[in-house]
């Protein structure tokens, strides 16, 4: 729902009918646009969507938890995700393991309602992805964090922007990435991204790793040309359908 988010602050009513018209039965929520909980809860339930995992920003985490679990199982979401950490998580290795104690102690209260707490990140790459003896402070992060209580939501684009082959990282972390957002980049020079499976991403490798790998969600996304999410979202959708015939 990232990608239709101009969407959901205009109408979130509309917009959540909309994504069911696209072909859409499950999202990602990532806040309630200009609707409260209660009023997209019910219009989910109208459309027949299910909401599965919902993107919460570090704030909500941190002053207001058990109204985060709450609503969220009321929602029926089995995951929730941590958006992005602070600047200051990923300054250097004890802020890498302070900041996964803190994931920690969320995951635990998160599988004690009943929920999988994730982490999405990748929104500082050179820190999160900065050397860490043989590997990097996001490897730090990933032996820190216990796989029973903080999966790693990857995200294909941000992967790419790393250096690293999206495929080859979900078998590396193979049993820890449940949902994993598909993100496809643009061919253009400015390294935008554009609708899944027309850009740079090889899709049915990416899929195929996403299976092997005990991947349970593919989230399609798109970042850029906001204006025209609802006619993207039919196109990513489409494209991805007609790769996993392939792939899988």
């Amino acid at each position: 729902m990232w990608t239709v988010r101009q969407q959901m602050r205009a109408g979130a009513r509309a917009c959540i009918a909309e994504v069911a018209g696209a072909g859409y039965d499950a999202v990602e929520l990532v806040g309630y646009g200009d609707a409260g909980f209660a009023a997209v809860r019910d219009r989910l339930a109208e459309t027949g969507v299910q909401a599965i995992s919902q993107h919460v920003p570090y704030g909500r985490f941190a002053q207001e938890l058990d109204t985060v679990l709450a609503e969220n199982s009321e929602l029926g979401c089995s995951y929730l995700v941590i958006q992005q950490g602070r600047h200051e998580d990923w300054l250097d290795a004890d802020a890498v393991r302070s900041f996964a104690a803190t994931c920690n102690a969320w995951g635990a209260a998160c599988r004690d309602a009943g929920l999988s707490l994730g982490y999405h990140g990748y929104h500082e790459l050179d820190q999160e992805f900065a050397p860490y003896g043989a590997a990097t402070r996001w490897d730090l992060f990933a032996a820190q964090t216990d796989p029973e209580l903080l999966f790693l939501q990857l995200d294909t684009y941000w992967v790419r922007q790393t250096g690293n082959d999206p495929a080859a990282l979900l078998e590396r972390f193979a049993g820890r990435v449940p949902t994993l957002h598909l993100k496809d980049t643009a061919p253009a020079a400015d390294g935008t991204d554009t609708t899944v499976g027309d850009g740079l991403l090889d899709l049915p490798a990416v899929l195929a790793a996403a299976a092997r790998s005990g991947t349970s969600w593919v989230i399609v996304e798109q970042e850029g040309d906001p204006g025209n999410a609802l006619r993207d979202i039919r196109r990513s959708r489409l494209n991805t359908a007609q790769a996993l015939r392939v792939a899988v």
